[in-house]
């Protein structure tokens, strides 16, 4: 049948897979003397091998050690071996050579770092034994080296991955925890109060609603606050909000936002000044820009005291625009503000007035400031007020600011 051997074919198959037989060959390895064997296994093993006297010099190495390293049999030959090694590894084959000179040790392994002829940082494992003769004392030392740099480096990216995942679960947990609490809190006083106030229009009782109203329509801005930021935090970490810079006046932003929350501020009797620059013309990316100043202001607000004061401000300073939103309110503590601008932390506090929040504005403008290539601080104590800034780079004329 088509596809399958005739028995002589397989057998000549067979006879082909056969060692041959070298009994009657001078090619046998009875015919190499101990030194010459010796020296074919050590030139051309697939492992670096070296031989180091007693001082650390390099005495004889094989091609894969010059393959390992960059440089020449020759060059290797005429090195000690901390000539290729790290710096911060200058100690570890001197501290061999000694102990076992001292009769503490006669073999080890170790990893260690070298530096490559090109300058690459070359990661290895060094077996190192001592060669001595009839009397026990000690000729040389041979070492194998295996280059396990490529090892290193995949076990590194792929911790590096699992500590992101770890992070990303993390921001998952507390993303879907603030789903759940938060968005809760202020629709439940939606639906509660929306009932009370059907039920005392029902009765007659004029005097209530205008109070149930006021709850509604509070409750209704907190949550409205909160799925802004759900949906650009959402939109940000799956790639659907692109980076798009475009020139625009920074003073006309900030009122726009001012605007957004001078009736808040007016029910809380707090006023909000402004300290700026009477031209601030920016290059970045509008709305996110927007949702730092909307996200630091409503902050502000929320903790500030009835009849307190908030100052925005800005100010240049080399190719790099500060701003500065400035409270009067109740502070934040240090153990607090080391927890403001991480999601798997993040604690949300009361405002003054009982006002809910996630944190997870704070969160988003850090993300967003860091687009940019700026930064973002805190500065503040309990009872004595809190002060956001963050900084944006001022691009001088040929530059591009990218996503």
């Amino acid at each position: 049948m088509a596809g399958q051997l005739t028995q002589e074919e397989e057998r000549k198959s067979t006879e082909s897979l056969e060692l041959p037989n070298l009994s009657d060959t001078r090619s046998g390895i009875e015919n190499y003397h101990d030194k010459e064997l010796f020296r074919l296994a050590f030139e051309n093993a697939n492992i670096g091998m070296c031989m180091v006297d007693l001082q650390g010099k390099l005495s004889k190495v094989n091609a894969e050690m010059s393959n390992i390293f960059g440089y020449s049999i020759e060059e290797l030959e005429k090195m000690n071996v901390n000539d290729i090694a790290h710096p911060d590894f200058n100690s570890v084959s001197p501290l061999f050579i000694r102990n076992a000179s001292d009769g503490l040790v006669s073999h080890t392994i170790f990893e260690k770092r070298y530096i490559h002829k090109n300058g690459d940082e070359v990661i290895c494992i060094v077996t190192s034994s001592s060669v001595v003769d009839e009397n026990r004392n000690i000729i040389c030392f041979i070492s194998h080296v295996q280059d396990v740099t490529a090892k290193i480096k995949a076990e590194k990216k792929l911790k590096e991955q699992n500590d992101e995942l770890h992070k990303l679960n993390a921001e998952k947990d507390k993303f879907f925890s603030i789903i759940a609490h938060d968005l809760k809190s202020p629709f439940n006083s939606i639906v509660g109060f929306s009932e009370l106030l059907v039920q005392s229009i029902a009765e007659k009782k004029y005097d209530e609603p205008s109070e149930y109203a006021d709850i509604i329509m509070k409750s209704s801005r907190r949550a409205m606050d909160l799925l802004t930021n759900l949906m650009e935090w959402s939109m940000s970490h799956t790639g659907r909000m692109k980076f798009n810079p475009e020139q625009f006046e920074l003073i006309d932003l900030i009122e726009q936002v001012e605007l957004l929350f001078s009736e808040i501020a007016r029910q809380k009797s707090i006023s909000i000044r402004k300290k700026l620059p009477a031209h601030i013309p920016l290059r970045a990316d509008k709305s996110m820009i927007g949702a730092v100043l909307r996200n630091l202001i409503s902050n502000a607000i929320k903790f500030t005291q009835s009849g307190g004061l908030i100052h925005v401000s800005a100010s240049f300073k080399e190719n790099e625009l500060t701003v500065s939103v400035k409270d009067s309110g109740i502070g934040i503590s240090d153990q607090r503000i080391a927890k403001l601008f991480h999601l798997d932390e993040s604690v949300s506090t009361p405002g003054t007035e009982n006002e809910t929040g996630s944190g997870l504005g704070l969160i988003l403008s850090k993300e967003f400031v860091e687009k940019h290539g700026g930064r973002i601080w805190v500065e503040s104590e309990s009872g004595g007020g809190t002060t956001f800034k963050f900084t944006i780079p001022i691009l001088i004329p040929g530059q591009s600011l990218n996503g």
